[in-house]
């Protein structure tokens, strides 16, 4: 026997046992089968974009432009941008904490739907 047909044979029974193996956790229920809203749906994808090594570069980047604004460090370095919240940064305060609001309903949305999914799929 070749090793071209053990590896045939080999997928065929894998197959063969996948067909006839039940899962033993239930399969994801997705949006599109579940008739989720699209206030969800959007909820969805900034949960996804804020866990995201995107969102801290994104972040990291805006913090370092903020500060180096706002420090007067670029005026100094003549490229005249004239600071709008000087330190310590109470304007930045503001928008941080409104968007750790934002973020964490949204954290709690999704923990409620996913709660929901699992309660109405054992039935």
């Amino acid at each position: 026997m070749t090793g071209t047909t053990r590896l045939q044979r080999a997928l065929e029974r894998v197959a063969d046992w996948d067909r006839h193996h039940i899962p033993l956790t239930p399969k994801p229920i997705m949006a599109a089968d579940h008739g989720i809203r699209p206030e969800d749906r959007l909820a969805h994808s900034i949960i996804d974009f804020a866990g995201s090594m995107r969102f801290v570069y994104l972040h990291t980047a805006w913090f370092a432009v903020w500060v180096a604004v706002n420090a007067g460090l670029l005026v100094a370095m003549g490229f005249g941008v004239v600071p709008f919240d000087p330190f310590p940064f109470g304007f930045l305060t503001l928008v941080v904490s409104l968007e750790a609001i934002f973020l964490s309903t949204f954290v709690m949305s999704r923990r409620t739907a996913r709660a929901l999914c699992r309660c109405t799929s054992r039935g």
